[in-house]
């Protein structure tokens, strides 16, 4: 099986586990931030800029600068009468930012080995990493792997495809 194969490599190669497989052995698929407990950086105040005595002058404002478009792909995830949507940071997966935006969406192995988490794209474009359980018809029809895939395209829109006995 190629679930199997995708195992053995990651232990008998070395090939390191996407951070889907890790967060899901730690138990940590709601991906959450750093926690309030965790303390925040501290800024010590450098050498090179002196203390300067007397009060401190209002900052001007700033320029009004035009609106920045949003970082990442926008993925549109259609489940029956659910339509889910969530932004794909550069060099994220599909399922990891899924998840990370509270989203419910199937998958299993997290390794492209079962197909649990087949989407058929409508619009845009996902990348696969290598290897996956998908066929060259099934990739041709326009099916992809959300826990292996990442947005080629600034728009991914798609269907879940759940399994008719699940």
């Amino acid at each position: 099986r190629l679930d199997l194969a995708i195992v053995e490599g990651r232990l008998l190669f070395g090939e390191k586990p996407s951070s889907l497989v890790k967060a899901k052995r730690a138990g940590q698929l709601g991906f959450r931030g750093p926690s309030a407990a965790e303390p925040a950086p501290a800024s010590a105040p450098s050498a090179a800029s002196p203390a300067v005595a007397g009060p401190a002058a209002a900052p001007a404002p700033a320029p009004k600068a035009p609106a920045a478009k949003p970082a990442g792909a926008l993925v549109v995830l259609h489940d029956g009468d659910k339509v889910r949507e969530f932004r794909v940071q550069p060099g994220k997966l599909v399922l990891e930012s899924a998840l990370e935006a509270g989203h419910e969406v199937p998958f299993s192995c997290t390794l492209g080995g079962c197909g649990t988490c087949k989407v058929r794209l409508i619009e845009g474009d996902i990348e696969l990493d290598d290897p996956h359980c998908l066929t060259p018809e099934e990739l041709a029809q326009g099916y992809r792997l959300t826990c292996v895939g990442r947005p080629t395209t600034e728009r991914c829109v798609a269907r879940l495809e759940r399994d008719p006995e699940a």
